[in-house]
This record gives structure tokens, C-alpha cells and sequence, in this order.
């Protein structure tokens, strides 16, 4: 570890955080009430280890506090204490969850005043704006003897990993029977262009539940091998446990990792991704990445969204809401996220930067199959996607009002087969 910076005679210090595991329970709360939240959340998980946790065998370590944006003026918060290791799956509202890992930025106070903390994190986000980062997430670890040191991760991913193993995982793994409903005929379409072949070796990136690893080992037969890679530790326990109940045994595979820079083998015929590769900070690189991990010769499909204008699931519930929350903020394009890949020409240049050839992409618009009645179908745009972004902090009687008029605006959608509604994707190709 060496000094890499003074900030009002802060020390900041550029290191490899390692990974870790907490005992935590999410709160949330305004800027003015962080403390006060963090301790309540504290004194849960402190409460629950000494009641259970050491007939689990759990040894309690340092308290953290995670700490990042969350929609509106609110900052969520993961509260724990660090453990050797989960042992068993744990009662809500107690959860397992790994710290943030990588590269940090990492400032150290001898007193842990909330003073103190707020001096560290101001002289962390001068750093990180120095450097020309973004430092997303941020957590404290605050030690029996009193000190505190506050981080700030400087890896690329960072906020997808926090999104993807907070709350936001947490909805996608509890509701994916939902998702794989609405993008069944998606699906379907994006495996028939991959066309996966008996024997190969396919990589399915962003696998999430595990539905299309499933799905490409169907594909590829006893004799070949698909390995998912996602980022989210709650949706790869889904996708494990689908593989377990379906007797997939070691021809489908998970790996929780980061696949823009995971250091896979050169060996798959197949890259292949559902809606899973717009979310990398640097793109030509994670598709350089993922052309290394493809065989000579190896082939790549992805889908991904087109201009949410083109996308009825989105604009029809998005402008429903919007009457009664008029604010409500409009998907963002072109930057990490759903909508990154909504030009053409940008997703060919990228594919072409990071050393991929014979590039098609190809436009198809499959309905979005929302749910069986109105009531389904209000309830998953809710839940997922722009609207229920907008909805993260407001209370109960405003939801009941978004959902009536989602629901009306839905109404002309509906037939005896459900609520299906247009969307708009990218189906794209290429070789290594």
C-alpha cells in the first residue's frame, strides 16, 4: 500500500480490497438520516448473531456499512458485520452478501464520528474526480478499537456488481418466472439465430436464472457444455438450483464473475447473451474479452434493445405513470444499462474495435408477453423496468394510483391469450 494523495491531511491510499462476506440486512434512507439508519441496521444483524449466529458457527468480524445512490434522494444502505463465510441460507431480514472487492480508493480515521466518515468520503470523491472516476459505491469498516476506514471502489463494474447483488438481483432472482413469461418469444428468436449445435461449448453471459444455459444445453447435447457467467450471486443460486432440479449435472455450469474481464478459456464455439452485455462500463474491451474467450473461428449472438421509442412495454406504462408522477425520468441511452446499444452503427464499431468479423445485426420486433390479465401486467412493469425504477421511494396509495392507470393504458393490449405488447431488439452476429 502506498500514499497516493493528501486531502485536508487525509491519506488516501490506492488497494486490492479482497473479497469478503457479511451478515447485513438493506435499509434505506435521506442523506440527513445515514447514521441513524446505519446503526439501526447494525444493532439488527448484532442482535441476530448473538441469538444465531454462533450455533450456525458464525464468528462476527468488523461492522460495515455499503453505501451507493439509489433512486430519488435516498442512499441505500447494506448494514453487517463481517463473517468467515455463510454457512446456511439465513431468515429475512438477515441475508449473506459479499462486500464490494477489487480496486479502492481507501481513506483511514482514527475516530469513527460521522464527522470523521463525512471528511473521508469528501476527500475520497476529490480523488475519484481527479483520477476522472466515478466511484459508484462506497463502505465503511469501522473496527472494535474505534477507527474507521472508508472506501470508495475504482473498479469499472462496480455499481452493476452493487446493483446486481442488491435489491435490484435480489426482484430479478425472486421474479424470473415473470421475466422468462414476458420474453418467451425473445427467447426463442435469439437461440434460433445463435443456432447452438451438438457438441459445442457455449458461454452464456449473463446468465442470470439460468434459463437460456438451460436452454443452449438442450442445443448442444451430451456432448457438449455451457457455462454461465453472471455478475449477480442471487440469481446464479436460482440458476444452480434450476440446473440441480433438471439433472443437469457438469454439462451446464456457473461462474460468479465479471465477464469483461474474467480470464476465460479460448475454447467456446458459442458466446452467447440475453439481454446481458449492456451493461459493461468499457465495452470494446469486454467484447475483446469475450472474442479471447471464443475458439478460433467461434461464433457470437446477443440480443439487446432497441431505441426505447420503439419499445411499446416501455413508453405505453412509462407515459401511464407519468400522470400521475410527472417527473418521472425517462430511460437514458447510449450509457451503460438496458438501452446502451440503441444505435446500430455504435454496436458494430464496438464489435469491430474489440476484433469481431462478418458482423450482422439484424432488427426483430417479438410482442412482450406482459401477463395473463391487466392485474399481471401492471403488477410486472412495477417490478421491473423503467416504472418500477420510478417507483423505488414513493408509498403505497401513489403506487395504487400508477397501477389503476397502467392498467387502463394497458386495457387496449389485452386478449384472451393475455397482454402482449410490441418491443424492438437488435439480434446480433458475429466470428472471432
Amino acid at each position: 500500500m502506498t500514499a497516493e494523495s493528501q486531502d485536508s491531511e487525509i491519506a488516501i491510499e490506492e488497494i486490492e480490497v479482497a473479497p469478503a462476506w457479511i451478515a447485513s440486512v438493506r435499509r434505506t434512507a435521506p442523506p440527513a438520516e445515514v447514521a441513524r439508519a446505519a446503526a439501526e441496521g447494525l444493532g439488527v444483524v448484532r442482535a441476530w448473531l448473538a441469538a444465531a449466529g454462533a450455533g450456525a458457527g458464525l464468528r462476527p468480524g468488523r461492522e460495515v456499512v455499503v453505501y451507493h445512490p439509489a433512486a430519488g434522494e435516498v442512499v441505500e444502505l447494506e448494514c453487517g458485520v463481517e463473517i468467515d463465510a455463510p454457512v446456511e441460507r439465513a431468515l429475512a431480514p438477515i441475508r449473506f452478501a459479499r462486500m464490494p472487492a477489487g480496486r479502492a480508493l481507501c481513506a483511514r480515521q482514527r475516530e469513527a464520528t460521522d464527522a470523521a466518515v463525512a471528511r473521508a468520503l469528501a476527500a475520497l470523491g476529490q480523488a475519484c474526480r481527479d483520477r476522472g472516476l466515478m466511484a459508484a459505491v462506497r463502505w465503511e469498516i469501522r473496527s472494535g478499537g474505534g477507527s474507521v476506514e472508508v472506501y470508495a471502489s475504482i473498479e469499472p463494474n462496480a455499481a452493476q456488481v452493487a446493483y446486481w447483488n442488491g435489491p435490484g438481483g435480489d426482484r430479478w432472482a425472486e421474479l424470473w418466472p415473470l421475466i422468462d413469461g414476458a420474453m418467451g418469444a425473445i427467447t426463442a428468436e435469439i437461440l434460433e439465430v445463435a443456432a447452438p449445435r451438438p457438441g459445442e461449448r457455449v458461454l452464456d453471459v449473463g446468465c442470470g436464472a439460468g434459463t437460456t444455459a438451460l436452454a443452449l444445453r438442450e442445443g448442444v447435447g451430451a456432448g457438449g457444455a455451457v457455462t454461465g457467467v453472471d455478475i449477480s450471486a442471487p440469481m446464479l443460486a436460482v440458476a444452480r438450483e434450476r440446473a440441480a432440479a433438471a439433472g443437469a449435472g457438469t454439462a451446464v455450469s456457473f461462474v460468479e464473475a465479471d465477464a469483461a474481464a474474467h480470464p476465460f478459456e479460448s475454447a467456446h464455439d458459442l458466446v452467447f447473451s440475453r439481454f446481458g452485455v449492456m451493461f459493461f462500463s468499457d465495452p470494446v474491451a469486454a467484447f475483446a474479452n469475450l472474442r479471447r474467450a471464443a475458439a478460433p473461428g467461434g461464433r457470437l449472438a446477443f440480443v439487446c434493445w432497441r431505441a426505447a421509442e420503439d419499445n411499446a412495454w416501455v413508453t405505453v406504462p412509462l407515459g401511464a405513470a407519468r400522470s400521475v408522477l410527472p417527473d418521472m425520468p425517462a430511460p437514458i441511452e447510449g450509457v451503460p444499462g438496458p438501452f446502451a446499444f440503441v444505435d446500430r452503427d455504435r454496436v458494430r464499431g464496438i464489435l469491430e474495435s474489440a476484433g469481431w468479423r462478418e458482423i450482422a445485426i439484424e432488427r426483430r420486433d417479438p410482442a412482450m408477453a406482459l401477463g395473463a390479465t391487466l392485474e399481471q401486467a401492471a403488477r410486472y412493469v412495477m417490478m421491473i423496468g423503467p416504472v418500477a425504477r420510478g417507483l423505488a421511494e414513493v408509498g403505497e396509495a401513489v403506487r395504487d394510483q400508477v397501477r389503476a392507470r397502467v392498467a387502463e393504458a394497458l386495457a387496449p393490449f389485452a386478449a384472451p391469450a393475455g397482454v402482449a405488447v410490441a418491443s424492438s431488439c437488435w439480434m446480433v452476429t458475429a466470428r472471432a
